[in-house]
């Protein structure tokens, strides 16, 4: 009798655990749900606000075709949206073209220093960017766009340290202490 009270307390024991981690396994999905949710709507609104600012420019912009890296303020592009660091684009082949829009958030992780989309229609970000550019993510959110995660730091200049000779202007000479007859006590 005793064993079978036992065997019942542990296999209640045992479905309250279960049911626990379902519940626990349910409120993650939600969650995952709510968080692909949310995220798609944000890209969806930030795509509406980059066609409306860049696709009129991007027209002109695929017109230079001198295989330099050309950056535009966010004022000129049209981006004053306080996110945008920097929309940069060029080509990196003849016929390859690359828009690049620096966001002035960070992502989180080692490999990564900017965070931002790419416009490279034809191509991806990990075959097309500027120099220096290393592409830690991507995600194709369409139309020739991707929310991507990069490292800039080899196409940032880094300033070289030089010697420098800084003259001595010498350092002016204290007076001597004064003694009165009060100081002497």
């Amino acid at each position: 009798m005793l064993g079978l009270i036992v065997l019942g307390v542990l296999l209640v024991i045992l479905a309250v655990f279960w049911i626990g981690d379902q519940v626990n396994k349910a409120n993650q999905r939600r969650d995952n749900a709510n968080a692909t949710a949310t995220t798609a709507a944000i890209t969806a609104q930030d795509l509406a606000e980059l066609h409306a600012a860049l696709d009129g420019r991007i027209s002109e912009w695929k017109k230079v075709g001198d295989g330099a890296v050309h950056h535009v303020g966010t004022p000129d592009a049209g981006l004053d949206d306080g996110n945008t660091k920097e929309v940069l684009y060029g080509y990196c082949t003849v016929d390859q073209f690359y828009v690049y829009v620096l966001e002035m958030s960070r992502p989180g992780g080692y490999f990564a220093d900017t965070e931002g989309y790419a416009y490279t229609p034809g191509s991806y970000p990990n075959a097309c960017h500027p120099e220096g550019f290393y592409i830690a993510s991507d995600d194709n959110v369409g139309g020739g766009w991707h929310f991507i995660t990069m490292r800039t730091d080899d196409a940032t200049f880094r300033a070289m340290p030089t010697m420098t000779i800084i003259p001595r202007t010498g350092t002016p000479a204290l007076p001597a202490p004064t003694r009165t007859p009060e100081s002497k006590q």
